[in-house]
């Protein structure tokens, strides 16, 4: 495993379409977007590389904490992120951190964060996409 392999989103345009199209996973410090590349390939195309499968966008405002404790956050999902490589390729995932995530230990990080992947990498994302609204007409 390339220590490497992690690319980041970049400008609005990328974010916007991981948190429209993405699908949703809450934890009590953190939530997650996640979104197949396949599906906006044509997006990312200018991020992904041969080892470069991953994409990974961080949001982790001022409420959080003051730069060290965000850096902090950062820097341990980044490693989190390069750790689990191998669930993670061929997905783009923003981490929104909540206030109350610099209370966690790394362990607790690892755990919250695995528990909210285990679902939707197990059985695909597109099994987890909500359907669309379907209008029910009532006998009256």
């Amino acid at each position: 495993m390339d220590l490497n392999c992690v690319g980041s989103l970049k400008n609005k345009k990328e974010f916007d379409f991981v948190y429209k199209r993405g699908i949703k996973r809450y934890a009590k410090n953190f939530t997650l977007y996640l979104i197949e590349l396949g599906e906006g390939r044509f997006l990312f195309q200018d991020r992904l590389s041969a080892c470069n499968n991953f994409l990974l966008g961080l949001s982790i405002s001022k409420k959080v904490g003051k730069a060290v404790k965000r850096n902090l956050i950062k820097r341990r999902v980044r490693f989190l992120c390069k750790s689990h490589f191998q669930k993670l390729e061929n997905y783009a995932m923003i981490f929104v951190a909540k206030d109350g995530i610099t209370q966690l230990s790394y362990e607790e990080l690892e755990r919250d964060f695995l528990k909210c992947l285990r679902i939707p990498l197990s059985s695909g994302l597109s099994s987890l996409r909500t359907k669309p609204y379907k209008k029910r007409f009532y006998n009256s």
